[in-house]
């Protein structure tokens, strides 16, 4: 999978999550050329060690980790109640395992 902004690799992994539809990088997979960590006070909801970046403006739409990117901001998603068997609290699980393992 790539992700891909002005004909330019952003982010590309054969390891991303799909969870509900979207795709999730891992954060080493991401062109880091492209992102800064944030100086700002965003807190992720998700796992405590999320990598936190923000994108140069004019990105569309990306899901990096556990964060949307959406016209150069980044905001955190919240954690749903999912039901234990569901197939995307698996895959829920499986992001939180990578997260903590990267």
């Amino acid at each position: 999978m790539k992700a891909t902004w002005n004909n330019v690799n952003i982010a590309e992994s054969d390891e991303t999550i799909v969870v509900e539809g979207n795709h999730y990088f891992p954060p080493e997979t991401i062109n880091k050329d492209y992102f800064q960590e944030s100086s700002g006070g965003i807190v992720a909801s998700m796992v405590e060690e999320d990598l936190l970046v923000t994108v140069i403006p004019g990105m569309i739409m990306l899901f990096i980790g556990l964060a949307l990117i959406l016209n150069g901001l980044m905001f955190t998603l919240p954690r749903k109640q999912l039901r234990e068997h569901a197939e995307e609290a698996q895959a829920q699980k499986t992001l939180d395992l990578n997260m903590k393992t990267a």
